[in-house]
C-alpha cells in the first residue's frame, strides 16, 4: 500500500511541476483524499531534476504536500541543497510547488563560497532572499564559538541573480561585540569577479605623509577591458589620484597606471614635495603573432622615490624597504624563422641624476641557425659626470657592431666549440671643457673614433655520461674537464673605458664569466689573451634533485705590466645544489678569498622543515656601476615559523657590510600574520636606515586588517631618526 501511495505522490508532484522530474524516498507515506494532503515521514529525501539536468535535494523528518493549494511544508530538520551549491537549513520551510518561493523559520543559509547567513525569519521570492534579524559572516565557527567578525542587521536582502547583499541598520561585530554602525551597506557576493561599482575603501597612514583615505571605483567596460579610479583624501591637504586601465586583445594585452600628487603647501616640505609629483607606467605585450612578439613599456616618474614614498602603484611595487634606483622605458621585438632568431631592444633609463642615465637605442642580436652566424649591434648615448680622458668625454655617442661565427664539433670523445668575431666601435666624442680655469678652456675637441676589436675563442671539453638506477630512482651524471682559450685584440685607448660605467645592469651571471659577448654591460671591454681551465659536472635524478657545478681558473696570457690592458687573473666557479625537496643552495664567484681579491660573489641557502622556514644570502660586487658607487656587499637573512593553520611569525634583516656606505643594519623587522577565509590580520615593527631623497631613516610599525568581501585598513606609523650619517645606500 505504501508503494502505491508513494507512486501517487510522485505522480501528483510530476503533474504540478511538469518541467522537472521528482523522486521521493521515505519510510512512511500516507494520503488523505478528502483534504488532498499527502504526507511522507521518516528520513524523507526528495530529488528534483530539471530538464537542463540541474539537481535540487530536500531532506527533512516529515513533508506535507497539499495538492489543492500547491504548498509543500518541510517539518523538522529541514535541509535544502540547491543546484547552485547553496545550502538552507531550518526548523520549518514552506515551499510552493515550483520550489521558487519559500518561507523559513530559524534559517541558516550557507552559500557555496562558505558564507553563512543566520536569520529568525527568511523569505525567498524567485532569486531574491530577504532575511529578518539576520547576521552575515564568511568566518568559520568552531566549538560553538562566535565568528571572528560578522554583520548583524535588521534586514538583509540577497539578490542571487545580481550577486549582491544589501543591509539595513547594520552593525559590525568583533567576537559578538558591536564596533561600528551604519544605516545602509551593500557589497557583492564572493563569486563576483567583475562588476561596476565601488570597491572596499583603502586607508593608508604614515606620520610623514599623513593619512590617505580613498574609495576605489571600478568600471567593467567590457569583457576585455576595465578601469579603476582611486582618488584619495589627505590629512595634510594634498590631492592624490591614481588610475589603472587594462585591455585584452586577440593577440595581446595593454595596461597603464598613472597618478598625480599635488605639491605640498608646508614650508618645511622636502624639495621634491615642493612640486607636483606624478608617474606613468604602461606596458603592451603581443602574442599569437606569426613568429613575432613585441613588448613595450613606458615607465617614467618625476623622481624615482615617488612610487616608494606614496601609495600610487600597488601593481608593480611590492617592496617594503627598498626602492629602485632607476626607471627603465623599453621596447623589445623578437621574431624567428627556421633560418634565424632576431631580438631588438631599446632602453631609455631615468635616474635622479641625469648624468648617469644612458640611452641604448637600439640593441640588436641576430642568430642565424644556418651557417652558425650571429650579429650584435647597439647605439648608446651618454652624458657622464666626469671626463677623465678624450675617449671618456662628458658627452658621446657610440655605435657598436659585431659579427660572429660559431661551430660545435665532436672529435672522438672530445667536444670542440669555436667562436670567432669582429666588433667595431664607432664614437662621436664631444668636446671636453675644463671649467676650473678662468675663462674655461677646451681640453679636447669633438672627434670621431673607430676601434676594431678582434675576438676568438676555442673551448675543448670531454663530457662523460653515466646512468644508474638506485632502487626506484634513475640517476644521470655528466662531468668532465673543460679548457677555453680566448683572444681579444683592440687598441690600448679603447681599454681605458671603466668597466660597466655606462650600464645599470649587473654583469654577473653564469654565462658571462669569460664570454665574448660584452654587450651585457654595454661598455665593458676585456682585452688580451686568456685561458680558462676547469671541471664541470651535473647530476640529476628522477626525484627532481640535482647538482650542477663548475670550478676553474681564468688567467691572463702575455705581459702583465700593463694592468689596464691585462688586468687580474681570477678563479671562477658556481655550484647550484638541491639535495632534498625542501633545501636549495647556490654559490657563484669571480675571484676567491683568501687566494685573491674577491670581485663578485654570491651564496645562499633556502630551507624548510615542517613548520619552520628560512633563508640566508650574501652578495658582494666590488663595483656594480656608477649608479651604485663603491660596490655592494649585503647579507640578507629571513626566517619564520607557521604556528598553526592560521598564524605565521616571520622576521628579516638586511645587513650592510660596507660601513662606508651607510649604517651596518640597513633594515630589519618582525611581523605576525593571521589569515583565514574571512580575515587577514598582520602587525609588525621595522627599522630602516636607507636614505635617498625623501626616503629617510625611520622606525615604525605597520598594522593591516582586511575584512574579506568588505574592505581593508592599513596604518603605518613612523618616527624620524636623528641619525645624520647614514649616507647613500642603494
Amino acid at each position: 500500500m505504501n508503494r502505491l501511495v508513494a507512486i501517487a505522490f510522485f505522480a501528483l508532484l510530476c503533474v504540478c511541476t511538469v518541467d522537472a522530474r521528482i523522486t521521493l524516498n521515505s519510510k512512511v507515506v500516507s494520503f488523505d483524499p478528502v483534504s488532498g494532503l499527502i504526507t511522507a515521514s521518516g528520513d524523507v529525501v526528495i530529488t528534483q531534476e530539471t530538464d537542463d539536468h540541474r539537481v535540487r535535494e530536500l531532506h527533512t523528518d516529515r513533508i506535507e504536500y497539499n495538492k489543492n493549494t500547491g504548498n509543500i511544508l518541510l517539518v523538522g530538520n529541514a535541509i535544502v541543497k540547491d543546484y547552485t551549491g547553496d545550502l538552507f537549513s531550518a526548523n520549518n520551510i514552506r515551499l510552493d510547488e515550483d520550489f521558487k518561493n519559500a518561507i523559513a523559520e530559524a534559517l541558516v543559509f550557507v552559500t557555496r563560497d562558505t558564507i553563512k547567513v543566520k536569520a529568525e525569519m527568511a523569505r525567498k521570492d524567485g532569486e531574491v532572499f530577504t532575511f529578518n534579524d539576520a547576521s552575515y559572516s564568511p568566518c568559520r565557527e568552531t566549538n560553538c564559538k562566535l565568528p571572528l567578525w560578522d554583520l548583524a542587521a535588521e534586514t538583509v536582502v540577497y539578490d542571487r541573480k545580481e550577486k549582491k547583499f544589501i543591509y539595513k541598520n547594520v552593525r559590525l561585530r568583533i567576537k559578538g561585540v558591536p564596533v561600528l554602525f551604519t544605516p545602509y551597506l551593500s557589497h557583492p557576493s564572493f563569486d563576483v569577479k567583475r562588476k561596476t561599482g565601488f570597491l572596499p575603501p583603502v586607508i593608508r597612514h604614515c606620520s610623514r605623509n599623513g593619512m590617505f583615505v580613498g574609495i576605489p571605483y571600478y568600471v567593467a567596460i567590457g569583457d576585455d577591458r576595465d578601469l579603476k579610479l582611486l582618488p584619495f583624501l589627505n590629512s595634510k591637504k594634498r590631492g592624490l589620484i591614481t588610475s589603472e586601465y587594462r585591455q585584452k586583445f586577440a593577440s595581446g594585452d595593454f595596461d597603464i597606471s598613472a597618478s598625480a600628487l599635488s605639491r605640498s603647501k608646508s614650508k618645511t616640505a622636502e624639495d621634491v614635495d615642493k612640486h607636483a609629483r606624478w608617474h606613468v607606467d604602461s606596458s603592451f605585450h603581443s602574442y599569437n603573432w606569426d613568429r613575432k612578439t613585441l613588448a613595450v613599456r613606458i615607465n617614467r616618474s618625476r623622481d624615482v622615490t615617488y612610487k616608494t614614498t606614496y601609495p600610487v602603484d600597488f601593481r608593480r611595487h611590492n617592496s617594503q624597504w627598498l626602492n629602485s634606483t632607476y626607471n627603465d622605458s623599453n621596447a623589445i621585438f623578437e621574431t624567428y624563422d627556421r633560418n634565424y632568431f632576431l631580438t631588438t631592444e631599446s632602453h631609455i633609463f631615468q635616474t635622479d641624476d641625469k648624468l648617469t642615465a644612458p640611452t641604448v637605442l637600439p640593441h640588436i642580436n641576430l642568430d642565424c641557425t644556418k651557417g652558425n652566424f650571429t650579429f650584435n649591434s647597439d647605439m648608446m648615448f651618454l652624458t657622464r659626470r666626469n671626463a677623465p680622458s678624450q675617449t671618456l668625454s662628458k658627452r658621446f655617442c657610440r655605435i657598436s657592431n659585431k659579427v660572429g661565427w660559431n661551430k660545435s664539433m665532436s672529435l672522438n670523445r672530445f667536444l670542440v666549440e669555436v667562436n670567432s668575431g669582429i666588433r667595431t666601435d664607432i664614437f662621436n666624442v664631444g668636446k671636453t671643457t675644463d671649467t676650473t680655469q678662468n675663462p674655461p678652456q677646451d681640453i679636447t675637441k669633438s672627434a670621431h673614433k673607430i676601434f676594431p676589436i678582434f675576438e676568438n675563442q676555442v673551448s675543448v671539453s670531454m663530457p662523460l655520461v653515466s646512468r644508474s638506477r638506485i632502487g626506484a630512482t634513475d640517476n644521470t651524471v655528466i662531468w668532465g674537464p673543460k679548457v677555453t682559450i680566448t683572444s681579444i685584440e683592440t687598441s690600448n685607448k679603447r681599454t681605458n673605458f671603466k668597466p660597466n660605467e655606462d650600464s645599470v645592469f649587473s654583469n654577473f651571471s653564469d654565462i658571462n664569466f669569460y664570454a665574448l659577448n660584452r654587450f651585457g654591460g654595454y661598455d665593458n671591454i676585456d682585452a688580451g689573451e686568456r685561458i680558462s681551465m676547469g671541471l664541470e659536472g651535473s647530476r640529476y635524478n628522477s626525484k627532481r634533485r640535482w647538482v650542477n657545478a663548475f670550478i676553474g681558473k681564468s688567467a691572463r696570457l702575455g705581459s702583465k705590466k700593463n694592468t689596464t690592458l691585462y688586468g687580474r687573473n681570477s678563479m671562477v666557479g658556481r655550484v647550484i645544489l638541491k639535495p632534498l625537496e625542501n633545501i636549495a643552495m647556490r654559490v657563484r664567484f669571480v675571484g676567491f678569498k683568501p687566494f685573491e681579491k674577491s670581485q663578485l660573489f654570491e651564496a645562499g641557502v633556502n630551507a624548510s622543515y615542517k613548520n619552520v622556514f628560512g633563508g640566508i644570502g650574501y652578495f658582494h660586487n666590488s663595483k656594480v656601476s656608477d649608479v651604485q658607487e663603491g660596490g655592494l656587499s649585503q647579507l640578507n637573512i629571513s626566517c619564520g615559523v607557521k604556528i598553526n593553520e592560521f598564524w605565521n611569525i616571520s622576521g628579516s634583516q638586511v645587513i650592510n657590510l660596507k660601513h662606508s656606505n651607510g649604517k651596518h643594519m640597513l633594515a630589519h623587522g618582525v611581523s605576525a600574520t593571521y589569515d583565514d577565509e574571512c580575515c587577514n590580520f598582520s602587525v609588525g615593527i621595522y627599522r630602516m636606515n636607507f636614505r635617498k631623497n625623501d626616503v629617510k631613516p625611520r622606525t615604525g610599525f605597520i598594522l593591516s586588517i582586511v575584512f574579506k568581501t568588505l574592505g581593508n585598513m592599513i596604518k603605518t606609523h613612523s618616527m624620524r631618526s636623528f641619525d645624520t650619517d647614514v649616507g647613500n645606500v642603494e
